[in-house]
């Protein structure tokens, strides 16, 4: 009444091997993505804070507007110009090499405007 088992090992060893390599590739992609998307996310509210710290000095006329002027940070370089009341401003992440660019308009340096692109 007792059969024992007549199968073949060897299929089932590789079949586990087969399937815990692909189960081990899957997770590690998954971690790869989660930290780029993680760091893709902290650069841009990096840039994005910059920006604003940036509209609040022009705002609160705390700086001058010069026609061009880059101003270089630890992980953003900020370059703008001014023309005609419109502040055209590049926000360029250091590390990524990524480009964001905004429009402002902004009249007698009191009131800003944002206008994104």
């Amino acid at each position: 009444m007792r059969q024992k088992y007549s199968g073949n090992l060897l299929f089932t060893a590789m079949a586990f091997v087969y399937l815990m390599s692909f189960l081990t590739l899957q997770l590690l992609e998954e971690r790869q993505l989660t930290q780029k998307f993680t760091q893709a996310t902290q650069e841009y509210y990096a840039g994005k804070s910059i920006l604003h710290l940036f509209l609040a000095d022009v705002k609160q006329n705390r700086r001058k507007l010069k026609t061009e002027e880059r101003l270089v940070y630890a992980q953003v370089t900020l370059d703008y110009t001014y023309k005609n009341e419109q502040l055209r401003i590049t926000v360029l992440l250091n590390k990524s090499g990524r480009k964001y660019q905004y429009q402002e308009r902004v009249s007698h340096q009191k009131k800003a405007e944002t206008i994104l692109e």
